[in-house]
C-alpha cells in the first residue's frame, strides 16, 4: 500500500498544527453584554449578487449581466466585495453601459422604464429623484438631482431621448454610492467611537440583508418618516421583508454559499445527466427555502417528513447527507472522508484547521481492490505525521460511507459491508460516537454547538464579515430568540436586526469621515 504521508518535518510538528487549541472552537469566548461591542467595519464594494439583483429591482436588467464581474473575495466563508483595482473599476462601466443598453435599446424602451415622455422634463426629474434615491439609498441632494438633468440633457443632444435615459442609468450605476456599502454621515465621529446608523443607512443594511438588494420605496418611506429608529421599527420591516418573494434571492444566497452549492455541476461526475444535476439543485432549493421560512435547525439536519433524495426503504436524510452535498464532497470516482469530515467541521462546528506544516505531502490512498475506502484511508491516523489533522477530519467523514460519490446508498463496497460508524473528536459538546450519517445528524442536532454555529454562520453571511469578541453581545441576541423559538430558523434571520451590531458601526482609523 502507498504511503500517504510524506514527511520531511518531525511528528511533533505535524501534530502540533492540528492541536485542539487552534480549532476556533465556534467563535470567540463570551464577554459581558453590558456594553455594546461592535466591532469595526471596512469599507466594502456590493458583490455580484447584489449588484445582478440591484439592476433587477431598479431597472428590470437581467441579475445575470454582474456575472461579468470578477469574483468575489471568499476568504471568510461568504462572498464579500473585499478589493477594488483598475480592472473592476473598468467594467463596472462595462456593466452600466450593458445594462443601459439592453433596457433602453430606443424611445419607447425609454418611455416604458421612466414613465415620461420625451420633452417631459418634469417627469424626468421625478423619475430621477424616485430611482436615484433608491440606486444610493438615501435623498437625492439639489446639486445631484441638477447634475443628473445637465447629464439627461447631454445624451439627448448626442443620442436622443433614449441616450438621455442611457447616461442617467449608466450615471447612476457607476456611482460611488451605488457601488460601495457607503456609512460615513457621522462626520466629526472619531477613530473607536460607536456611532448609531441613520435611519437611510440602517435601510441600506435591511435592504442588503433580506433582500441582498437595494431597499424598496417603502423602506425609504420608513426612513424619511422616522420609523426605523426602534429594534421593533426595525423588526416589522424585516418581517414584511421576510415574506416578499424577493427574500427567496437571500436564502438561496446563504446556502449556495454556506453549503457549496454552485459546485454542483455534470462537471463532478460522468454517471449524471444536466437534468440530475437540475433536480439537486430544486430539490435543496426548495427544501433550504421551506426550512427557512417554516422549518427548524433540527429539521434542516433530520428531517420530519420525506427529506431529501427520498427512495423508499433507505433512511430519511437531511441537507447534512443531501445526494448533490455528497456528489460536491467527492472526488470523480470515489467518496472523500477527509473532505466530508472537514466539511463538518467547518460549516457545522465553524472550526477551522490550518493548513499542513511545510514540507509535509499528503495524497489519496490509491485505490485497491478489496478494500474499502474505510479500510484504505485508515493510514491516515494510524501514522503520528497524518493523525494531528485527520483524526480530526477522517472519523467524521466515515460516517457518510453509505453514499456514494453521487450521493447513492449503499450497504457494501468492494464486496465488503460498509462500516459507517464515527467519532467526533474536540467538537465540544457535539463530541462523541456516531453510527451514520443520520446519527451524526441528530448528534449535531442536539448538540449546543451546532446551531451556536448556525447562527455565527448568518451573522457572517449578512455582515459581510467574521464575528470577534466584540460581537458575542450581538451573537447571544441572535442565539436568545433563535432557542426562544425552538431553533426556529424564521426567527434567527430575523434576529439579526435588533443586535448592536446591525444597528451600530465602530469608526476605525482612516475611515475618512
Amino acid at each position: 500500500m502507498q504511503r500517504v504521508c510524506a514527511v520531511t518535518l518531525t511528528s511533533a510538528l505535524a501534530l502540533w498544527a492540528c492541536d485542539s487549541a487552534d480549532l476556533g472552537l465556534a467563535g470567540p469566548p463570551p464577554r459581558s453584554c453590558g456594553t455594546q461591542g461592535v466591532s469595526p467595519t471596512s469599507l466594502t464594494h456590493l458583490t455580484r449578487v447584489e449588484i445582478g439583483n440591484a439592476v433587477q429591482d431598479l431597472f428590470g436588467a437581467d441579475p445575470a449581466l454582474a456575472h461579468r464581474l470578477p469574483v468575489d473575495d471568499g476568504t471568510t466563508g461568504f462572498e464579500v466585495g473585499a478589493s477594488s483595482s483598475p480592472l473592476l473599476i473598468e467594467q463596472y462601466f462595462t456593466l452600466a453601459e450593458s445594462v443601459a443598453s439592453s433596457r433602453v435599446a430606443d424611445d419607447a424602451a425609454a418611455r416604458s422604464l421612466t414613465g415620461c415622455n420625451e420633452g417631459d422634463d418634469g417627469c424626468i426629474a421625478s423619475y430621477i429623484a424616485r430611482v436615484g434615491r433608491r440606486a444610493l439609498r438615501r435623498e437625492l441632494t439639489a446639486v445631484e438631482r441638477t447634475d443628473f438633468m445637465t447629464l439627461y440633457a447631454t445624451g439627448r443632444t448626442a443620442g436622443g431621448f433614449a441616450g438621455g435615459v442611457r447616461l442617467v442609468v449608466e450615471s447612476l450605476l457607476t456611482s460611488a454610492d451605488f457601488l460601495y456599502h457607503s456609512e460615513g454621515s457621522a462626520t466629526d465621529a472619531v477613530a473607536g467611537e460607536l456611532v448609531p446608523l441613520n435611519a437611510h443607512e440602517r435601510a441600506a443594511r435591511l435592504g442588503f440583508v433580506m433582500w441582498r438588494s437595494v431597499p424598496d420605496d417603502a423602506l425609504l418611506d420608513a426612513a424619511a418618516t422616522g420609523h426605523l429608529e426602534t429594534s421593533t421599527d426595525l423588526a416589522r420591516q424585516a418581517e414584511r421583508m421576510l415574506d416578499d418573494p424577493r427574500s427567496s434571492r437571500m436564502i438561496a444566497d446563504f446556502y449556495r454559499q454556506w453549503l457549496s452549492l454552485d459546485r454542483i455541476d455534470s462537471s463532478i461526475s460522468p454517471d449524471l445527466t444536466g437534468t440530475q444535476i437540475q433536480a439537486m439543485h430544486l430539490e435543496l432549493s426548495q427544501y433550504t427555502e421551506r426550512m427557512t421560512r417554516s422549518g427548524s435547525f433540527r429539521e434542516l439536519l433530520v428531517p420530519s417528513g420525506p427529506g431529501l433524495g427520498a427512495v423508499p426503504g433507505e433512511p430519511v436524510r437531511g441537507v447534512l447527507s443531501a445526494p448533490g452535498i455528497m456528489l460536491v464532497l467527492s472526488r470523480l470516482t470515489e467518496t472523500d472522508p477527509i473532505h466530508r469530515g472537514l466539511f463538518v467541521r467547518e460549516r457545522f462546528l465553524c472550526q477551522h484547521l490550518p493548513p499542513p506544516p511545510p514540507g509535509i505531502v499528503f495524497s489519496v490512498p490509491e485505490v485497491s481492490p478489496g478494500l474499502t475506502t474505510r479500510q484504505r484511508f485508515a493510514v491516515h491516523t494510524s501514522q503520528a505525521a497524518c493523525a494531528g489533522c485527520h483524526t480530526l477530519m477522517d472519523p467524521i467523514g466515515f460516517g457518510f460511507e453509505h453514499y456514494d460519490q453521487i450521493g447513492r446508498y449503499r450497504e457494501t463496497e468492494a464486496g465488503l459491508t460498509i462500516d459507517a460508524s464515527g467519532e467526533i473528536h474536540d467538537g465540544d459538546d457535539a463530541t462523541g460516537t456516531f453510527d451514520g450519517a443520520q446519527d451524526l445528524a441528530m448528534h449535531l442536532a442536539q448538540s449546543e454547538v451546532a446551531p451556536n454555529c448556525f447562527a455565527r454562520q448568518w451573522f457572517r453571511f449578512s455582515m459581510q464579515r467574521i464575528e470577534t469578541a466584540s460581537d458575542e453581545c450581538s451573537i447571544d441576541t441572535m442565539m436568545q430568540e433563535f432557542r426562544g423559538h425552538d431553533l426556529q430558523i424564521r426567527a434567527l434571520v430575523l434576529s439579526l436586526v435588533r443586535t448592536p451590531a446591525f444597528q451600530n458601526r465602530r469608526i476605525q482609523a482612516g475611515d475618512g469621515t
